[in-house]
């Protein structure tokens, strides 16, 4: 196991605003990423990590430039009521950034929003899930190959409905389930994705789908209701994260190595 650095800077590439009652009793979407790497500091392998946080908002023109990337260990990329197909500038500049991370071999975290903008912006396609929307807690089986189990999963929240459809040339997938094939992506030790949302609760989740009435069908919406008191992998998303990021990125071993994977047969998809 790779020892851990006493520090790590983070650029959180922010794409979206929640609505004022949201932010009021939750805080901000940046802030949900504050609050899950803040639950590792109970962790014995991360319990002295200092972690620095710089926020980026996307959708005001605001985002790293090479000169700056010298200044971050790694960036997260948020997730986002937009589409990555959309052709607002300011996803543009998201992925005209994303390719210059990439170039300059920087670490990324993408989640749901910020996964697909990865896969779009390197070579991949996005578009809607034939299944419909994939919404508050799910269960993905891991790549056995990653995890090096056939049983390994983990349970999360989600809120999208596109999908990565194909995935950029040097990646491979981190796992999927019946709603969809690419439930994330790995490039190395370099780039990491997910689809579902590491940092939601289910009290936020709840609070964000009751809102898009109108905009998500209401029987979709009761029925994530119904689910999304349901346990999710918190702490392990934590470490997980933070494992990637502190993994030295030209180690001849893979991050996921360091990490010990959920197993368990208790779900209600008969993914693991």
């Amino acid at each position: 196991m790779n020892r851990v650095a006493s520090r790590l800077r983070l650029g959180i590439l922010k794409c979206d605003t929640f609505a004022d009652p949201i932010r009021a009793r939750f805080g901000d979407v940046d802030a949900q990423f504050r609050k899950l790497l803040a639950l590792s500091a109970s962790s014995p392998r991360f319990s002295k990590l200092e972690i620095d946080t710089k926020t980026f908002d996307c959708r005001q023109s605001d985002l790293p430039t090479p000169p700056q990337f010298a200044d971050y260990d790694g960036f997260i990329i948020t997730g986002s009521r937009n589409s990555v197909n959309e052709p607002d500038t300011w996803v543009g500049n998201l992925k005209d950034c994303i390719r210059a991370l990439d170039q300059n071999r920087k670490k990324i975290f993408g989640v749901c929003f910020g996964h697909q903008a990865v896969a779009s912006a390197l070579g991949g396609s996005v578009g809607p899930n034939p299944k419909g929307w994939q919404l508050s807690r799910h269960t993905f089986s891991l790549n056995p190959d990653l995890a090096r189990s056939k049983d390994a999963c983990i349970d999360i929240m989600c809120l999208n409905k596109e999908i990565v459809s194909s995935m950029p040339r040097e990646f491979s997938v981190l796992g999927s389930n019946a709603l969809c094939d690419v439930q994330g992506m790995v490039k190395g030790n370099q780039i990491c994705t997910i689809q579902g949302h590491p940092e939601f609760s289910g009290e936020l989740l709840s609070a964000l789908i009751s809102s898009r009435r109108g905009i998500i069908p209401d029987s979709v919406i009761d029925d994530g209701l119904s689910r999304a008191s349901l346990p999710v992998d918190h702490a392990f998303l934590s470490e997980f994260l933070l494992t990637f990021m502190t993994h030295p990125l030209d180690s001849p071993d893979p991050f996921w190595k360091d990490i010990h994977w959920n197993s368990t047969k208790d779900n209600n998809e008969g993914q693991c």
